[in-house]
C-alpha cells in the first residue's frame, strides 16, 4: 500500500500491549490498521510552514519489535546514499565511514590517517637518509647542482619542493573545511550565539590572524589547524635547501704503481762536475725570489724518493710509503768583530759561534759587500774533524752605507732518513703532505737496499760550498764560484726588499732569516739530486679524487623532520578531538553554496527575523541576543524562542556516565564548558531512517518481523 504525502505509513499485526516504553519526545503510536494524526506526527520536530522543501522527514508510528523500540523516518527528499551507514553506534566502521551525512574529504580518517602516516614516514626518511649520507661520504653528482643554468640544479632542488607544497596544500585544505564547519558545529551543540555560529566566517580571514580570532572566540581546534599551516610553510624553503653540493675526497681503493728512486749515494758525473750543485743553487734563488714553491717530491724540509703517479685521473691525490731525507739547515746569528786597524777602508771581521769561528776581510771595492765559506772550529770538536765539504758554512754581508755594518750566519747542516706517508697531486706531482711513520732503518725500511754509503755519512750532509776536487776543470771551479756566490746574492737581494729597509736587516739580524731560507731550498734540493739512486720496485698507492657529491643538509634536515613530526601530531590530535566534537553533526548537503544557505534557513523564525535588514550592523543587531541550535534531522536552524527549539534535544542532559575523555576535552577545547551544561542536538538512539518507497532500513539493517501470531514481538522492559 502506498501512502499519501504528507501522512504516516502504517504497518498490519502491531501488538497494542507489547510496545516498550517511549523514549522522551516520542509520540504515542497509532492503532494496528489506522493512520496517525497530522498533529502527532508534527509533535517531536519542529512544525514549519507547509513547502515541498518541509517535506524531508516525515515520522512514522513507533513499533516494539526484537531489535528495540525503534523511530522510523521517510526521507521524502534525499536519496538512499546520502544516508549510508546512518545508523549510530557502529564503532570503529563509524569512526572510519562517518555516520551518514555529508563529511569533507580531507576529514575523513580514510583521507588523514594515510596523511599522517606520510609525515612520519617522510620524517624518518629524511634522518635514515642523513645518517646514509654521512656514512657514505654523500652521492656522486655528474653535474654542478648549485648552478641556476645546469639542468641537474633544477632534478635534485625541485621535487623536494613539490613533495613539501603537496604537503602544505593537503593540510591547508584541511584547515579550510575545518573552519566551514565550524559554525555548523557549534550550532549541533545547540545555545550558540549568533557570533559564534550565523555570524562567523574564518575563510575570509588571513591564517595569521585568524588563529587569533578563533582562540579569542575558543574555537581551540581551529586555532590550532590554522598554526599548523603556518608551521608548514617552512616546508618549502626548508626542503629546497635540503641538498648541497660540496666537493670532498673520495677514496677509489689502492693501485700499485712504481718506485722510480730510493735511497743511495748518487755520485754520477753532475756529481763530480758540481752541476748538480750550481743547478740547485740557481733554482734556490730564484725560488725565493720569486716565490717559485716546492719542485715534485719536495716539500718544506722533506725530500721524498719519488714514485711514478698513476694517470688514471688529473683531478685527485696517490699517497704511498716511501722513504725521504729530512733536512735542517740549524742557521744561528754569529756576532761579528769589525777591526778597522789598518785604515783606508779596510775592515778585518770575526765571527764566532760556538767553537766555530772564521775570519774575512773586506776592502771598499763596493759599496756592500757578501760572501760565504766553511768555519774553523775546534779540531776536538765533530765540526773540526770533519772533510771541509761537510763543515759548518759562514755566511757574511758587509756594507759601508753610514753606518757601516755587517752580519754573520753559521749554519750546521744535518739529515734525517725517515720512512714517510707521501701524498702527491696527480695533476702535478707535487707533495700535498708528508707523515712521518719513523726512523729510517736498513734492512727493516722497504727499499734500504743500496742505503748503506747514506746512512753511513751520519746524518751529515754536503754543505754545497766546499768540495773535493779532483780535477783541473777550470769549469768545474768556475761553478764551484758561482754557487758560492749565488747563495748569499739572494739573501742579500731579500734584504734589499725588506719593507723595513736594508739597514734593518743588519740590526735585527734579519740576514740569518733570509740566508736560512735559501740554504734550506739549496740543501734540499741537492739531496734530490745526489742522495737518491734510479730503481723500478712495484709499490702501492692508494687513489683518492676530488668529486663533487651531494649532501643532506642536517639543520635543514632536523628541522624539517621535527616540523614533520610536530604536523604529524598536532594533525591526529585535532582530527581525533574533531572527530568527536562533530559526531553529532549529520549534514545532508555540502555547505557553502547558496542553496546550502537558503535550506538551512527558508521558512524559519530565524529567517523571518533578519528579513529586510538592509546591512551587516542590522542582521548583528536582530541576531546579537538569541540563541541558536541546529535541528539534526531538518538541518534547520532553530532560534531560541521558538515553540519547538526545545523539541530538537535529545533525551534531555546526557549522564556522566556516557560522556568519555575525549567528549569531556572535547568540550573544554571547543570552548563549550561541560557538554552537560548545554542541549545538544542529537538525533535520538535508535532512529532509523527508512525508504520511503519500500520502507527498508536505509543502513540495510534487517526489518522487523511479526511473530506467530502476527504480532510485533514486544522488547525486553
Amino acid at each position: 500500500m502506498s501512502s499519501q504525502p504528507g501522512s504516516p505509513r502504517t504497518h498490519q499485526g502491531e501488538a497494542e500491549d507489547s510496545l516498550s516504553p517511549l523514549p522522551r519526545g516520542a509520540r504515542q503510536p497509532g492503532q494496528p490498521g489506522t493512520q496517525s494524526s497530522p498533529s502527532n506526527d508534527q509533535s517531536q520536530y519542529a512544525s514549519y510552514p507547509s513547502s515541498t522543501t518541509n517535506q524531508l522527514l516525515r515520522p512514522l508510528h513507533d513499533v516494539g519489535g526484537s531489535y528495540g523500540a525503534e523511530k522510523e523516518f521517510h526521507n521524502a527528499a534525499c536519496s538512499v546514499d546520502q544516508f549510508k551507514d546512518f545508523r549510530p553506534n557502529h564503532g570503529f566502521r563509524k569512526f572510519l565511514y562517518g555516520n551518514g551525512g555529508w563529511t569533507p574529504w580531507p576529514l575523513k580518517p580514510l583521507f588523514w590517517i594515510p596523511y599522517i602516516l606520510i609525515l612520519i614516514g617522510l620524517a624518518v626518511t629524511l634522518e635514515v637518509m642523513l645518517s646514509v649520507s654521512n656514512k657514505r661520504n654523500g652521492w656522486a653528482v655528474a653535474g654542478d647542482i648549485t648552478d641556476p643554468k645546469d639542468w641537474l640544479h633544477y632534478a635534485v632542488i625541485l621535487p623536494p619542493a613539490f613533495v613539501a607544497a603537496a604537503i602544505v596544500a593537503v593540510w591547508a585544505s584541511t584547515d579550510i573545511e575545518i573552519k566551514k564547519l565550524q559554525p555548523y558545529v557549534d550550532l549541533v551543540h545547540g545555545d550558540s550565539l549568533a557570533k559564534r555560529s550565523l555570524l562567523l566566517d574564518y575563510t575570509r580571514s588571513n591564517n595569521f590572524v585568524s588563529w587569533i580570532q578563533a582562540f579569542y572566540n575558543k574555537h581551540f581546534l581551529v586555532g590550532g589547524a590554522t598554526l599548523l599551516v603556518l608551521i608548514s610553510l617552512v616546508f618549502q624553503p626548508l626542503a629546497s635547501a635540503l641538498v648541497s653540493v660540496r666537493v670532498v675526497w673520495e677514496n677509489e681503493g689502492s693501485l700499485t704503481t712504481h718506485q722510480q728512486q730510493a735511497l743511495g749515494l748518487n755520485q754520477n758525473a753532475d756529481f763530480n762536475d758540481l752541476t748538480s750543485f750550481l743547478t740547485a743553487a740557481g733554482y734556490a734563488s730564484s725560488s725565493i725570489l720569486y716565490d717559485l714553491g716546492d719542485i715534485p717530491f719536495v716539500l718544506g724540509p722533506y725530500t721524498v724518493a719519488p714514485f711514478k703517479t698513476p694517470e688514471i685521473t688529473s683531478n685527485g691525490t696517490a699517497t704511498a710509503n716511501t722513504t725521504a731525507i729530512k733536512t735542517s739547515t740549524n742557521c744561528y746569528v754569529a756576532p761579528v768583530n769589525m777591526d778597522n786597524s789598518t785604515g783606508n777602508g779596510n775592515w778585518l771581521n770575526t765571527a764566532t759561534h760556538n767553537q766555530c769561528t772564521k775570519t774575512f776581510n773586506v776592502s771598499k771595492v763596493a759599496t756592500s759587500l757578501f760572501g760565504t765559506n766553511v768555519t774553523d772550529c775546534d779540531p776536538n770538536s765533530p765540526e773540526g774533524q770533519a772533510s771541509p765539504q761537510f763543515k759548518p758554512v759562514l755566511f757574511w754581508f758587509f756594507t759601508y752605507e753610514a753606518p757601516v755594518s755587517a752580519s754573520a750566519t753559521i749554519c750546521y747542516p744535518s739529515f734525517t732518513l725517515l720512512d714517510v706517508s707521501a701524498t702527491v697531486d696527480l695533476h702535478t706531482n707535487n707533495l700535498t703532505s708528508v707523515t712521518e711513520i719513523g726512523p729510517f732503518t736498513p734492512g727493516v725500511s722497504k727499499f734500504s737496499e743500496n742505503a748503506a754509503n747514506v746512512t753511513s755519512m751520519n746524518g751529515k750532509p754536503y754543505n754545497g760550498i766546499q768540495f773535493n776536487i779532483t780535477t783541473t776543470d777550470p769549469f768545474v771551479f768556475a761553478r764551484r764560484d758561482a754557487t758560492a756566490i749565488q747563495l748569499p746574492s739572494a739573501a742579500f737581494q731579500l734584504a734589499k726588499q725588506d719593507p723595513a729597509g736594508f739597514h734593518a736587516s743588519f740590526d735585527h739580524g734579519n740576514f740569518t732569516r733570509w740566508t736560512d731560507q735559501v740554504y734550506s731550498t739549496y740543501l734540499k734540493l741537492i739531496a734530490k739530486q745526489i742522495y737518491f739512486l734510479p730503481i723500478d720496485a712495484p709499490v702501492d698507492a692508494e687513489i683518492k679524487t676530488l668529486q663533487n657529491r651531494a649532501f643532506l643538509s642536517a639543520p635543514a634536515v632536523h628541522i624539517l623532520s621535527t616540523a614533520f613530526f610536530l604536523v604529524a601530531l598536532g594533525s591526529f590530535i585535532i582530527h581525533f578531538l574533531h572527530y568527536h566534537d562533530r559526531k553529532d553533526l549529520i549534514l545532508r548537503h555540502e555547505p557553502g553554496t547558496l542553496a546550502s544557505a537558503i535550506y538551512v534557513g527558508a521558512d524559519t523564525p530565524f529567517a523571518k527575523l533578519i528579513a529586510n535588514r538592509e546591512n551587516d550592523d542590522q542582521v548583528r543587531d536582530a541576531l546579537k541576543a538569541a540563541r541558536f541550535r541546529l535541528d539534526p534531522i531538518r538541518n534547520k536552524v532553530i532560534m531560541d524562542g521558538d515553540e519547538n527549539y526545545a523539541a530538537t534535544d535529545n533525551l534531555g542532559p546526557l549522564p556522566p556516565t556516557k560522556m568519555s575523555r575525549a567528549d569531556s576535552l572535547v568540550a573544554k577545547l571547543s570552548g563549550h564548558g561541560d557538554r552537560h551544561s548545554r542541549r545538544w542536538s542529537q538525533i535520538p538512539p535508535g532512529t532509523v531512517l527508512r525508504v520511503p518507497e519500500t520502507g527498508s532500513p536505509i543502513n540495510g539493517s534487517p526489518p522487523v518481523s511479526p511473530n506467530r501470531s502476527g504480532s510485533v514481538p514486544a522488547s525486553p522492559r
